[in-house]
């Protein structure tokens, strides 16, 4: 919303509001006078006030962050505030919520110019349970400063009021519209929300087309209301984009079509619903996994549904164009379906002496399949075609014929064919049976397992490998000789999960057998572990906004004085403060029955309680972690009767990473242990910089049943530059292993694309979770020659040579904000390195997919030579400038992170 906007909708609910209010709440500003996070300097009242300070143009700046509000509850914000700004715009009191697309329901007020006091107000109102509130907000500006003071936030109107109010109002703007439906959907009262979207302007009929769409209860009545979301132009919007895929993920090839051309003709073929098609067709949720034959029937199917539809707008020529822009996106995938065609293999797959084709086999699963098992069999099906270029049928129990079978699942096949009773509950989630039974073959496992014991045939025993989402390598030539087997196979990790963005899908994070919540696994790929909070969740069980004005004493008392409302902890003893908890546990579980795992957790700070009842428990204990773990525990046992399989998950981290001495956490409980003091290219077990953690693993492994960990693998204070412990991630988790951890997180850059040897790291990291004695050097020889083609030997060379001149000094420690010059500063080894990449990047120079990521391999190395060249380099917008001799290397770097997506 423009800045004028939003100053008339400030000044037209301030107008609608203020008149007659007979009474106001409590004022929910945490820190009204800035006394706690303020600045000294110009105070309105008191010593400190609220300063925002802007030199280079910005496009946006802001103090503050959420409050906890009555959903449709109208508040008045008033405060005192003055600045000066050479150019843009400055805002006191600037809230906002969010409708379908973006900011909404918000109100602002001008920051009065001149170096005068004024007082400022404004109104809001938002449809949910928390507004986006800064004091001050700076928008595309430049040489300004801005001071605010004494802010008042307080509920004038109750819901109740607000909606009458809203119903009475005889001209309704947007906004009130847009309240009004969220309220009618919100208390079911839909055909009251549809009359308002019949009265409303485009933007209304789009924002509350998609609430229809979200609460759709059929597949059908959900793609009817994305059509009128397109017919309304949401793409005017910029989350649309995040609407539609989310909408529309789980639809087949079929259902996309379908949506798309109705939605083109609805859109009149204009160009936001060309956009829209355009992401309802890119947004693929589940990846289908067909055999050629299959992918060529979906796409004649499409190309005769294109053909009716362009010959019924065949008289509207900005629907032809439309059309021959999916004709286009068609043609690419006839393209390389020719290509998948021709490149089938013809390798001889033998079991017990049986060639596996199309007249001798079938691939069985249950007569009901789960959502897995069927998908097990696709994957199956799909890589068997691909290898020996024969497509074996899938036949349910019931269906099968005579033919030998590849049993897939829990199947009534086992026991009725093969008369086999396979143990599956003690299988679990995640255990594989892989057995032959003459010349058939038994792939057996649960949820996750089936899909695993399927991958884990293909990989191991056919030779195929997945080393990212879209670089995958399989036997097309040869025999590949299955003999006799019964192995079954239980993962030590329960929990494996990374966080780079190439993790994140289904196809890849399945297929290597990641099961967290990095690893977006729909049901039909195994699913995955569900946290609700994650991490750092203290704020969130018993928010400082909400309670700190009235009850400080739930928060830290540091030096005799109650700390916050910003960076404080619980008073992890005060009972009233586990009664909030533990609610809002509880409502966490009813919101989101799906998720396993629920984190009561320390935030990201120190800063902890030390009242005498907590210091005594701590003293008492040996570590601050005994308060934390008594508090943990009795929210455990609060939960565990109703939800005995959901996990109430906390820190060892910091100052709670010792372990107490006397409480241990209950079964229901897992406690992440961190490891973010340790030294990282030396093996932890080993090196004497980290003998102390060494030391607390032991401790915590003697009294949890339930230990994970939560490592570090990249440098956070310079996410791209090398960080050379490729050799540590194998003894690292076996050395967990052998220390009772049952679940294993690796953090590294999930917050951009481009880090360094991203994808070699995931793999590597995948491969060796689910198996701690894999081979390193195995992993990083296949991958580099598969990811990297001809120029893998050189990246090899790299890793070497970076490897040996840092590890092999076992006195120089590297943690994960060491400085560039602390351990990268050799000038020969950085020589030899940019000779490896020129090399390298000769090697591939006529293929551009494999020089690119040749060249994102580099970015670790052109940043070293950044880093240590100082203050030559400085940044400038969105680059780098430098006035040094290598002025090309900033400009160099630039170029690749902007093609990788470096944030």
């Amino acid at each position: 919303m423009s800045s004028s906007l939003w100053q008339r909708f400030g000044s037209a609910c301030l107008a609608w509001t203020i008149v007659g209010a007979a009474w106001a709440g409590p004022n929910i500003y945490p820190d009204p006078g800035f006394e706690t996070r303020g600045q000294v300097g110009q105070a309105h009242s008191g010593i400190k006030c609220g300063i925002l300070r802007v030199d280079a143009k910005e496009h946006w700046r802001a103090l503050g962050g959420d409050l906890l509000v009555e959903p449709f509850a109208t508040y008045r914000a008033t405060a005192w505030a003055k600045g000066s700004a050479q150019s843009g715009t400055l805002y006191a009191l600037y809230s906002y919520g969010w409708n379908s697309y973006g900011w909404w329901f918000g109100g602002s007020a001008p920051v009065p110019k001149g170096d005068e006091w004024k007082q400022v107000s404004t109104t809001f109102v938002v449809p949910a349970d928390h507004v986006t509130f800064h004091p001050l907000a700076a928008g595309d500006a430049s040489d300004a400063v801005a001071y605010v003071d004494d802010v008042v936030v307080e509920q004038i109107k109750t819901p109740e009021q607000t909606i009458a109010d809203l119903e009475a109002k005889g001209q309704k703007d947007a906004h009130d519209m847009q309240l009004l439906a969220r309220y009618y959907l919100k208390q079911n009262k839909l055909e009251q929300a549809k009359a308002i979207l019949a009265e409303g302007d485009q933007g209304t009929k789009a924002d509350i087309a998609c609430l229809f769409a979200q609460r759709a209860a059929s597949s059908e009545e959900r793609r009817s209301w994305i059509v009128e979301m397109v017919r309304y132009d949401c793409m005017r919007w910029p989350d649309a984009k995040h609407r539609l895929r989310e909408l529309t993920q789980d639809m087949g090839d079929a259902d996309r079509l379908s949506l798309a051309l109705a939605a083109l003709q609805a859109g009149d073929g204009r160009d936001l619903a060309v956009q829209a098609v355009e992401r309802i067709m890119a947004a693929q949720g589940t990846k289908e996994v067909l055999p050629v034959k299959e992918t060529a029937k979906q796409l004649q199917a499409r190309e005769k549904a294109l053909d009716e539809f362009a010959a019924q707008v065949a008289d509207k020529p900005a629907l032809q164009k439309a059309v021959a822009g999916l004709r286009d996106g068609l043609a690419k995938e006839q393209q390389a379906l020719g290509e998948r065609q021709a490149a089938l293999g013809s390798l001889r797959l033998l079991i017990n002496g049986r060639q596996v084709a199309a007249n001798a086999y079938q691939i069985v699963t249950p007569n009901e399949p789960t959502p897995s098992e069927a998908h097990a069999a696709a994957e199956l099906q799909f890589h068997l075609e691909a290898m020996t270029g024969e497509l074996i049928d899938i036949r349910r129990a019931a269906d099968a014929d005579r033919r030998y079978a590849i049993i897939v699942g829990k199947s009534e096949f086992l026991a009725e064919r093969h008369h086999l009773l396979l143990d599956f509950a003690s299988l679990g989630q995640e255990g594989i049976h892989l057995q032959t039974d003459g010349p058939s073959l038994i792939l057996a496992g649960n949820q996750r397992g089936v899909l695993y014991a399927v991958y884990t045939f293909l990989e191991e025993y056919c030779g195929c490998r997945w080393f990212t989402a879209d670089c995958a390598t399989i036997p097309k030539a040869g025999t590949v000789r299955i003999g006799e087997l019964d192995r079954t196979y239980i993962p030590p990790f329960e929990y494996r999960d990374t966080d780079y963005p190439n993790c994140r899908p289904p196809e890849f994070g399945a297929r290597n057998k990641l099961n967290g919540m990095c690893s977006r696994a729909t049901a039909e790929w195994g699913g995955h572990y569900k946290y609700r909070g994650f991490v750092h969740t203290f704020n969130a069980l018993v928010p400082p906004e909400k309670y700190f004005a009235e009850h400080p004493e739930y928060y830290s008392e540091i030096k005799g004085v109650r700390f916050g409302p910003d960076h404080t902890q619980l008073c992890l003893t005060n009972p009233e403060v586990l009664r909030i908890a533990t609610e809002t546990v509880q409502r966490w579980i009813a919101e989101s029955p799906d998720c396993q795992i629920i984190s009561v957790s320390q935030n990201d700070w120190h800063n902890y309680c030390q009242c005498p009842v907590c210091t005594a428990l701590a003293e008492k204990e040996g570590s601050q972690s005994g308060p934390l773990l008594h508090f943990v525990n009795a929210i455990a046992d609060a939960i565990a009767a109703e939800h005995p399989d959901v996990i109430i998950d906390t820190l060892a981290y910091q100052y709670t990473r010792k372990p107490p001495l006397y409480v241990k956490p209950r079964p229901n409980v897992a406690v992440r242990l961190c490891s973010i003091e340790c030294c990282f290219v030396h093996p932890l077990a080993t090196c004497p910089q980290n003998q102390s953690f060494v030391k607390d693993i032991e401790g915590w492994n003697a009294i949890c049943n339930r230990l994970y960990i939560w490592d570090y693998v990249i440098n956070y204070a310079h996410c791209i530059q090398p960080f050379p412990n490729l050799y540590v991630i194998k003894p690292n988790i076996e050395f967990f292993r052998d220390h009772g951890v049952k679940g294993i997180y690796e953090e590294a850059d999930y917050f951009t694309k481009g880090g360094e040897m991203a994808e070699l790291r995931t793999y590597l990291m995948a491969k060796t979770l689910w198996d701690p004695t894999y081979d390193t050097d195995k992993a990083i020889d296949e991958f580099v020659a598969a990811y990297y083609g001809p120029a893998g030997r050189f990246v090899r060379s790299y890793i070497n040579l970076i490897h040996q001149t840092v590890c092999s000094d076992l006195n120089r420690h590297v943690r994960i904000y060491s400085s560039p010059d602390s351990y990268l500063n050799h000038p020969d080894m950085l020589a030899a390195a940019g000779k490896l990449f020129d090399q390298a990047e000769a090697a591939v120079a006529d293929d551009p997919t494999l020089l690119h990521r040749v060249q994102v391999a580099r970015l670790p190395i052109l940043y070293t030579h950044i880093a240590l060249g100082g203050s030559r380099y400085q940044r400038q917008g969105n680059g780098l400038v430098t006035e040094a001799a290598d002025a090309n290397l900033a400009e160099r770097f630039e170029t690749i992170a902007n093609a990788e997506g470096v944030t």
